[in-house]
């Protein structure tokens, strides 16, 4: 199993020291250069500032902010980086968020010792209630009393904040970043709390807070406990309430799919089926530059998030590798990405040239019909005659390139001669006209030459039928992929 590493501080060191310098290598390209403006943003914006960093949900927030958290740091920018959902079991966000910032005060020991004794008896208070949170009686004690201060004493608060300000003075940007990440996976009533506590509580001047998180998500959050429409545009004053936690909003850089697939499926992964000719490296239907091209497109039509796209990817990998055939590249990746997607989006469906398109090109080959030159004499059209006195050549849909080729055999063998159809047109010669077969063999031999074109081009099994029970099997019953090498039947497996 891969392990999940969207957020790095969940790594062990070693790993986590790989990402000094080299912190965006593992994200979409176009990380780096968005973190170097937002940077800029948070060393020239005006304090305090509450960025909302917008994205849908598995777009990579999580996986961009852990890395922007490490970024900024090896900057010399003071940055804490706080899981509002891994904290959401504890009923007062203020006590969750405190307890990040007081483990990272305790680096400063020099700046510690200068905070005054009010401040540091509320953050000893606040470091009892955090030791005490494995005994629920002890920790609910904890903070009631807490809270309590609070109510009693509003001096505790002011010089909590002035404390603030001071140690976020004594940095050496006088700036600190605190990013409160996954709020948007927290209950609603704990999310609309962490933001009245950002708003209300750390209004500090130096303090720049970034929430990554869906826009949506808390409009929805607003309406199950105010009952207030935040997506009624016609509302000022709902538009107004929602915004008020927020200094500004951003969108998160837009995802390049096709520069993440090719960074997962790459030449190295697959160079197996290189080897064994499953796959080429381009210009083919079963080449590496298709399936990466074709997870793209169809990775972007569907809205796939980044985790689908990872998921996807790597699935991509396995069947590939366990194929017992030349890979369908366009087909399995159409599959993979319909098979996740949450809309039925039918403009994204495999090109018409694919064999197993709808529509495809292959099918309007394989269709049969005969030139009206061939029995339009004398402007009279005798169509019906003709498909009732060679039957042989009526209108037909062939199913495979096989059947079609077994038709051209025949008619090859009786080309020169053409005494099957001779002996007919003598007998209609007899009531004063014939056939024209001219036009007839000046198709058959045009429709021959564009199917070996074709074939040429795609040259997979010719059962289309088949195949597509074949991968649509597999891609929805994954281990039906090791019957042919296991020589289980299908109801076996």
């Amino acid at each position: 199993m891969t392990r999940d590493k969207a957020n790095i501080f969940k790594l062990d060191k070693e790993i986590l020291e790989t990402y000094k310098d080299n912190e965006f290598d593992d994200c979409m390209p176009g990380a780096k250069n968005f973190a170097e403006c937002l940077k800029k943003t948070i060393l020239t914006k005006p304090t305090p500032y509450v960025l909302l960093l917008e994205d849908n949900f598995g777009m990579g927030k999580t996986h961009f902010s852990t890395r922007f958290t490490y970024y900024l740091r090896n900057c010399n920018i003071d940055t804490i980086y706080f899981s509002a959902w891994e904290n959401d079991y504890i009923e007062q966000p203020f006590v969750s968020f405190s307890k990040e910032i007081i483990k990272y005060f305790k680096q400063y020991e020099s700046l510690w010792d200068k905070f005054g004794n009010t401040s540091k008896a509320i953050f000893s208070l606040i470091s009892n209630i955090i030791k005490t949170t494995t005994e629920i009686g002890k920790a609910i004690e904890a903070v009631e009393c807490f809270i309590n201060n609070f109510i009693e004493h509003d001096d505790y608060l002011l010089s909590f904040k002035k404390s603030l300000k001071d140690f976020i003075e004594s940095l050496p940007n006088k700036k600190l970043v605190i990013i409160v990440d996954e709020l948007d996976r927290c209950r609603p009533d704990y999310a609309m709390k962490t933001l009245e506590i950002i708003k209300h509580f750390f209004d500090i001047e130096g303090l720049f807070i970034i929430v990554p998180t869906n826009e949506h998500s808390l409009q929805k959050c607003v309406k199950a406990l105010y009952g207030i429409d935040e997506e009624d545009k016609q509302s000022l004053e709902n538009e107004h309430y929602f915004n008020k936690f927020f200094t500004d909003k951003l969108n998160l850089y837009k995802p390049n799919y096709l520069n993440l697939v090719q960074t997962i499926i790459t030449e190295s992964s697959i160079q197996k089926l290189l080897d064994n000719g499953k796959m080429s490296l381009s210009d083919r239907y079963n080449s590496l530059t298709t399936v990466q091209d074709k997870l793209a497109e169809f990775g972007n039509g569907f809205k796939l998030t980044m985790r689908e796209m990872v998921n996807i990817c790597e699935k991509a990998i396995y069947f590939c590798h366990h194929i017992n055939r030349k890979i369908d590249c366009e087909y399995l990746a159409y599959l993979l990405c319909q098979n996740v997607s949450r809309n039925n989006n039918s403009t994204y469906v495999i090109q018409s040239e694919h064999p197993l398109s709808d529509t495809s090109k292959k099918k309007e080959l394989l269709t049969f019909s005969i030139p009206k030159e061939v029995y339009t004499i004398g402007h009279i059209n005798y169509e019906q005659q003709f498909m009732q006195e060679h039957p042989f050549l009526n209108n037909r849909n062939f199913n495979s390139y096989k059947e079609f080729d077994e038709f051209y055999e025949y008619y090859s063998k009786n080309l020169k001669s053409f005494d099957v159809y001779r002996k007919l047109e003598d007998r209609f010669m007899r009531i004063t006209y014939g056939y024209n077969f001219e036009p007839f063999e000046q198709y058959i031999e045009n429709k021959k030459r564009e199917i070996d074109i074709y074939k040429s081009i795609w040259d997979s099994d010719d059962n289309d039928n088949e195949l597509k029970q074949y991968y649509n099997h597999i891609v929805n019953n994954e281990p039906s992929i090791h019957a042919d090498k296991l020589k289980l039947t299908e109801v076996e497996i």
